[in-house]
């Protein structure tokens, strides 16, 4: 058996670090990659390195000194020896001794195989309101430093050092609503034509806001609500659904194995995950650009994520992926009751967010757990929803 060994990486392992790196990470993210030898971790074993820890260390302002977890990975053949927990317990007590008062990560929302082990080492996601009063002008150099300023769907974890207690970021409709108003009055601004463009006199989105009646315009500031409630409504009740229909298989399971003394297997007996709403942080930085740069309008719907991390992304994907076309069909269903302009715009956007859009920056789509299930699947879905753009703008 291999003896394995963490250290700080020596010079002559940087080559091969980076190599591991590009075996072990998709080539979409070789642009973010970044490894500071005076703050990585490799494991070795048989004079090779076989794992890593990518750690930064920076000071945020004059009370926290971060030490933000990077780029985490083990080679193919080294997986399963528990490496991923030592690297992170090994970082930790590197980061404290070198005076870190906070440390955070940054992970997708559907990998839970990441955050299990962050969990476990104390750490919890933190909100955007929490990030900012923490932070306070450093947020801006945290996200610097973890190359996360458009990364939407992934979500910053965190842990304190000093003891000081940090509140978890809100959950369910006390993160849907914020949600909701945030979009509401980015829209608004979409609708007055509060823009650089229109400002310039070019006016390449038609803004009819003014000219119409308090009531009409009370009702155009509805739409984003109408289709987030849309979306994530849908979502919730396929969910709801399906856990519904396997707790009934499940008893007639049961009642089955009971009279035939058979036991049920792990599958078989797991329970349907819950479901929990998670709102978005990054995000908020594309929505405000586009809305006051050109005028358009940017959904920063967040998602439902399955709660907890004592779940499988691979047994669990078809049923993200069900959930995610559901929000699909829910979207295009009310786009055609809309009226043209700014309400049918911020609709096909999000109609197209969800359905084009799997690829980083912007995994937290639901396009990406559509893509999860293959070409085949992914394209049928992207062949739909290219023809329900199309007809909505010609309907």
């Amino acid at each position: 058996m291999s003896e394995y060994s963490i250290a700080l990486i020596r010079e002559e392992q940087i080559e091969e670090t980076k190599a591991l790196m590009r075996r072990c990470f998709d080539a979409k993210y070789a642009s973010i990659f970044y490894l500071h030898p005076e703050s990585t971790l490799v494991v070795t074993a048989n004079n090779g390195v076989v794992a890593g820890i990518n750690l930064d260390i920076y000071q945020v302002n004059k009370e926290v000194r971060m030490g933000y977890i990077g780029w985490l990975y083990t080679d193919n053949e080294a997986r399963g020896n528990g490496l991923a927990g030592k690297l992170l317990k090994e970082a930790i007590r590197f980061l404290t001794e070198q005076g870190c008062t906070s440390l955070s990560a940054c992970v997708e929302g559907d990998n839970p195989a990441s955050f299990k082990q962050l969990e476990q080492e104390g750490f919890s996601i933190l909100g955007l309101k929490d990030q900012i009063q923490l932070f306070r002008m450093g947020t801006a150099k945290v996200y610097h430093h973890a190359s996360r300023f458009f990364d939407m769907g992934y979500f910053l974890w965190h842990k304190s050092l000093t003891g000081d207690p940090v509140k978890e970021a809100n959950t369910g409709l006390k993160a849907f609503i914020p949600t909701l108003l945030g979009n509401t009055v980015l829209f608004f601004f979409c609708l007055q034509g509060w823009n650089l463009l229109n400002l310039a006199g070019i006016h390449p989105i038609k803004t009819i806001f003014s000219s119409l009646t308090p009531p009409l315009q009370i009702l155009s500031l509805t739409i984003p609500t109408l289709f987030l409630l849309a979306r994530t409504g849908s979502m919730a009740l396929l969910a709801a659904i399906e856990k519904r229909m396997k707790a009934n298989g499940r008893y007639e399971k049961r009642e089955v194995a009971r009279n035939a003394d058979m036991s049920l297997s792990h599958n078989e007996g797991r329970e349907q995950s819950m479901m929990v709403y998670r709102s978005w942080d990054t995000a908020w930085i594309a929505a405000l650009l586009l809305t006051f740069t050109v005028g358009l309008p940017f959904p920063v719907p967040g998602n439902l994520y399955i709660k907890g991390h004592s779940w499988n992304l691979e047994e669990e994907k078809a049923f993200l992926a069900r959930i995610a076309i559901a929000a699909q069909a829910a979207v295009a269903l009310l786009a055609l009751f809309v009226p043209k302009g700014m309400p049918l715009l911020f609709g096909l956007t999000l109609l197209l967010l969800d359905g084009f859009f799997f690829f980083y920056p912007f995994c937290g789509f639901n396009a990406s757990r559509i893509q999860r299930m293959g070409a085949k699947t992914y394209g049928l879905s992207l062949a739909i929803t290219l023809a329900v753009v199309v007809l909505l703008l010609v309907y």
